[in-house]
């Protein structure tokens, strides 16, 4: 086996929740179930692994749960250095179908620029 196959076959993203539960490549079905069992002040980290350093990731927190209806989350991603880290909070309501944390995170994950704009994201002093 030539080292290139070996490259390939490395995850390119690794997701890890906050009691440490690690997901590699995982699928849209697993992003999901990853976003939706997070309870209040828990938190996922999803890593891009082909980038040149660990500073390429986004992370979902639950700030906060309103009943059992309404959850807050403050969404953070870092692209590439601590100057290059932001953050927005949305509030979701469960009842409704499809989670846009989860649209948001797929969008980041396949390279789609608009996730850049579809909250208003506002840079996190650290």
């Amino acid at each position: 086996m030539t080292n290139d196959k070996k490259e390939q076959q490395l995850p390119q993203l690794r997701a890890v929740n906050s009691s440490g539960q690690t997901w590699d490549d995982p699928d849209d079905v697993q992003l999901f179930d990853i976003v939706a069992d997070l309870h209040l002040h828990e938190f996922m980290i999803m890593q891009q692994l082909n980038q040149p350093n660990d500073q390429y990731y986004m992370q979902i927190y639950v700030e906060e749960i309103f009943g059992n209806r309404f959850v807050r989350y403050q969404i953070e991603y870092r692209d590439g250095s601590p100057e290059a880290h932001y953050q927005a909070q949305i509030e979701y309501n469960v009842y409704i179908f499809g989670n846009p944390v989860v649209t948001v995170l797929q969008q980041w994950i396949r390279g789609d620029e608009s996730f850049r704009t579809s909250l208003p994201w506002e840079p996190l002093d650290l």
